[in-house]
């Protein structure tokens, strides 16, 4: 009798999923084909929208009212995404035009979605703002999405708090920018340095100005961010330069964010730093400790011959960690020669 049941209450289980697969796949289905319905219309609309901005050189402010009702839904904004993919990276007048009208248009959806409790929504919101708005040049036109992103930040939800904070990098001003890092500073949340350094990168803004505001609050941010910035700007060697050179001066700068800087110089190569570098090394008693193992390793990439004779004298120090860094740097110096003779060749 119990095998019986037990057998009977597996087949009703099977037919139950069975059911729920079939319900699934076919509700699937529906909702992929009514966002493609609506994908289509918005594709039309849009280029209707564009040849009128053409004609008239102003847009259709009932067609922008009667849009903004739509995309409340998040399945008619996924579809309004997908139709507006292939205007927005058009650099044409009538499509400008119709991305600062959208503008006004997201900042009342933006406060809409804010509102709701669903952090997914918010995240695909900000995920939007940031893909279409980083090309306005007025940044002061996007005060108002930038504050409702600021709130986004303070979200439970990851995601939501990372789609905030690229956007802001994206369509933000220097000003922006800062008041993010010290955001993420403060926050108990920590966040990965590439990505903090992509976010630096992508940000489109006056590099120059956004390091010296960078700089202003160096030692004011955490281990974290100062290497984040470091990383940023091993990418812009024509920029920040002199101030990263005073931090690897600076006896208090961290040691894990002057290691970085050292970093910096291996790929950015500098007279000043190299000599600084030496200096350190040219006594006759060296500590086995990180900053100096570093520093060998960084003069490893400078081709000078005052360079090699110093470590070629390393290479005899008493010390085995020293004696050790100095033969690995003469042998990267060789490989980086034979590299450049097999690029040559």
């Amino acid at each position: 009798m119990f095998i019986t049941s037990f057998i009977y209450f597996n087949i009703g289980v099977c037919i139950l999923l069975i059911i729920f697969e079939v319900s699934w796949n076919f509700f699937i289905k529906v909702h992929n084909k009514n966002i493609e319905k609506y994908t289509i219309r918005y594709k039309d609309e849009i280029q209707i929208q564009l040849n009128y901005i053409k004609e008239n050189n102003k847009t259709n402010d009932i067609y922008f009212k009667g849009l903004e009702k739509e995309l409340k839904s998040v399945n008619k904004l996924k579809s309004f995404e997908n139709a507006y993919n292939e205007f927005s990276c058009k650099n044409y007048e009538e499509v400008n035009i119709y991305t600062e009208k959208l503008l006004e248009l997201f900042e009342n959806l933006s406060l809409f979605y804010a509102k709701r409790k669903n952090n997914i929504q918010k995240a695909y919101i900000a995920h939007l703002i940031g893909k279409y708005f980083g090309s306005i040049k007025d940044k002061e036109k996007c005060a108002v999405l930038i504050e409702v992103l600021y709130k986004f930040m303070d979200s439970k939800y990851i995601y939501c708090r990372i789609n905030a904070m690229e956007a802001i990098f994206l369509i933000g001003t220097v000003k922006n920018i800062i008041r993010v890092m010290f955001i993420i500073n403060k926050n108990k949340y920590t966040y990965n340095q590439e990505m903090i350094v992509q976010w630096l990168k992508k940000a489109r803004v006056n590099k120059k100005e956004l390091a010296q505001e960078l700089f202003k609050g160096f030692e004011k941010y955490n281990k974290n961010i100062q290497i984040s910035i470091i990383k940023f700007l091993s990418n812009f060697p024509y920029i920040g330069e002199g101030k990263i050179l005073e931090k690897l001066k600076d006896e208090n700068t961290l040691i894990d964010v002057k290691c970085e800087i050292m970093r910096y110089f291996q790929k950015n190569k500098n007279n000043e730093a190299k000599n600084f570098l030496m200096n350190k090394l040219n006594k006759e008693v060296i500590i086995a400790n990180d900053l100096n193992v570093k520093a060998i390793g960084t003069l490893g990439y400078y081709e000078e011959d005052e360079v090699i004779q110093l470590l070629t004298k390393l290479k005899e120090y008493p010390d085995s960690i020293i004696k050790e860094s100095a033969y690995k740097s003469l042998e990267k110096r060789h490989s980086i020669h034979k590299d450049k003779l097999l690029e040559l060749l």
